[in-house]
């Protein structure tokens, strides 16, 4: 069973301003619920509080990491569908046996919205 995007919310968390501004535009274009923070710790925050269906997070970011935060996020909830981004080959690589999926940037835009689609068909 589907669920309307217009159901799904997301959760974009980059401490880049204008990689989340792009997301967060693109996605709600598509008919998405789109939350934004930008650093793990306010990321931690919003999705013990709002429960996105998906997470969207950078790799680097200064303070907590993207590792760290994937980490605690799956304390909270260990099903939690989580799009892991990176501008360092070597970050992906390094993770690439995990379950969850990981980009390196830059993507297409495109890419990404059929990648929320597939994680969509398993919710």
């Amino acid at each position: 069973m589907e669920i309307d995007t217009k159901k799904v919310s997301v959760l974009v968390v980059d401490d880049e301003h204008l990689i989340v501004s792009l997301i967060k535009d693109c996605l709600e274009m598509e008919g998405y619920t789109v939350f934004e923070a930008m650093d793990g710790n306010t990321g931690l925050e919003i999705f013990k509080d709002k429960r996105p269906h998906i997470v969207i997070m950078d790799v680097k970011m200064p303070g907590m990491d993207g590792i760290k935060l994937k980490a605690l996020i799956k304390e909270i909830d260990s099903n939690a569908k989580i799009i892991m981004m990176s501008g360092h080959i070597e970050a992906v690589d390094r993770h690439k046996d995990s379950k969850d999926i990981f980009l390196k940037k830059p993507f297409n835009l495109k890419d990404l919205i059929l990648t929320l689609k597939d994680i969509e068909g398993r919710l």
